[in-house]
């Protein structure tokens, strides 16, 4: 029976999974991925299931983080995801990494989120969202690629509501500066 969901992420410097069935988690790890640490996650998957008691061949459903990331880390995710599911017959779903860490915000509807994730080279990944009915976050256009600092302009004392992200702390200074407590 394939009644296991695995959830995969690989876009920033840390590797993390999470095993789930019926909605509850049985388990997460989650480890800094050094020169070739992502090389653990197959094992480490593979050990997480022999500890809980089934195999691989249980997991029916595969969601991984797509992107926006690093280049190298998306790639290994992405390809164990898919080799596992095909090894499986799992079905698979892409994640949308900046709208996943958006929905984390604790946003009413009307709403908006920015997320701002680490890229190389001094520059961010960002997206804009807005809350639904809900709470969960709709994307307000593309994701887009900036130097930080400056922020895009539009930016205003309490718009967005909330900001997030890995690149926030690296970036304080100049997100206090465009973005003051309203």
């Amino acid at each position: 029976m394939q009644d296991i969901t695995l959830v995969l992420n690989t876009a920033e410097k840390r590797v993390q999974f999470a095993l789930f069935r019926e909605g509850s988690m049985l388990c997460a790890e989650d480890w800094l991925a050094q020169r070739g640490g992502t090389e653990l996650l197959a094992p480490a998957l593979a050990e997480a299931c022999a500890r809980l008691g089934f195999t691989p061949a249980s997991i029916g459903r595969i969601a991984c983080v797509a992107g926006p990331g690093n280049f190298t880390g998306l790639r290994i995710g992405l390809t164990t995801a898919s080799a596992l599911a095909r090894a499986v017959k799992a079905k698979q779903a892409g994640i949308h990494y900046l709208q996943c860490l958006a929905a984390n915000a604790p946003a009413r509807e009307g709403e908006e989120v920015l997320v701002l994730t680490n890229a190389r080279q001094g520059l961010a990944y960002g997206a804009r969202f807005r809350a639904d009915a809900g709470g969960c976050p709709v994307p307000m256009g593309r994701t887009f690629l900036l130097p930080l600092p400056p922020l895009p302009e539009g930016f205003t004392p309490g718009n967005p509501a909330f900001v997030l992200g890995s690149a926030v702390n690296s970036n304080l200074a100049c997100l206090k500066a465009a973005l003051p407590a309203s």
